[in-house]
């Protein structure tokens, strides 16, 4: 185990188990209240931080040291760069299983950041996800949102994947909602 103060990481195969196989966390993370639980799948190791700041820090040495506002352009550009990935890697599995995507719904899927008002007010109803950033559209711009054509107006919705960076809990939570991380939240 090494801890920073911040931080505590642990090998993950040095931890005893709960009787659903689960990570008993050790007792420094519950008494001094560690919220977030990431798994460093590189390592095998699970971190634990207090805040998502703290999480994020883990990851980019720089984003500690960063100012309000480069903390959220750090946030923003890695969120740009996960989505593209995200929806390129996510056409390739549905041609993989044989899901029939319609040329406008692939090329939709793998627009550009830099192009995402171009799908303003869509109605998406292909099973595909849909993987969108936070901030492009209403309420935060004038353009509409996309909704999802299968599951109607709501903040998640299946085929619509949000990826949230105005905050840094609000970004670690959509990344795991967006399968990219496996993130637990302890104690809350």
């Amino acid at each position: 185990m090494t801890a920073d103060g911040s931080v505590i990481r642990v090998r993950r195969t040095d931890l005893p188990a709960d009787s659903n196989g689960a990570p008993i966390p050790p007792a420094k993370v519950v008494e001094d209240r560690y919220v977030f639980c990431w798994t460093d799948r590189q390592h095998g190791d699970l971190v634990f931080t207090r805040n998502a700041n703290d999480l994020l820090s883990e990851w980019w040495p720089a984003y500690r040291s960063a100012d309000y506002d480069t903390r959220q352009r750090m946030r923003l550009e890695h969120a740009a760069a996960t989505r593209s990935q995200l929806a390129a890697d996510m056409v390739v599995a549905a041609e993989a299983a044989g899901t029939d995507l319609t040329a406008p719904q692939r090329e939709q899927l793998l627009l550009p950041t830099s192009r995402l008002d171009e799908l303003a007010g869509l109605i998406w109803s292909s099973t595909v996800p849909l993987v969108l950033i936070e901030g492009a559209f209403a309420p935060d711009t004038t353009l509409p949102a996309p909704i999802s054509g299968t599951d109607g107006d709501v903040r998640e919705p299946r085929n619509l994947i949000w990826l949230r960076p105005r905050t840094a809990e609000g970004y670690l939570l959509s990344l795991a909602r967006a399968g990219q991380i496996e993130l637990a939240i302890l104690g809350r």
